[in-house]
């Protein structure tokens, strides 16, 4: 098998939160993925900051770009993954 020398396509997670139950579980399923270059997008459904919280803690530990967008209403699902 060749190698080829061209950069790796970029790999984007898009991850709906509206509760922080599995969040962190969630979060680690994405780390332990080998594929890089990888980001991660989180689309925050939720009122209060545990989310964004648990996001911020995985952030710094993170060894890839990690996008945090909250919502400025609740949107439910479909909506918050079409923002």
């Amino acid at each position: 098998m060749t190698q080829s020398n061209e950069p790796k396509s970029l790999v984007s997670v898009v991850m709906p939160v509206y509760k922080a139950v599995y969040l962190e579980e969630a979060l680690d399923s994405v780390m332990r993925q080998t594929y890089r270059p990888l980001e991660l997008i989180i689309c925050d459904d939720c009122r209060g900051n545990e989310v964004r919280e648990v996001v911020e803690r995985f952030a710094r530990r993170a060894d890839f770009e990690v996008k945090y967008q909250h919502n400025p209403k609740r949107m439910n699902e479909i909506n918050n993954l079409a923002r």
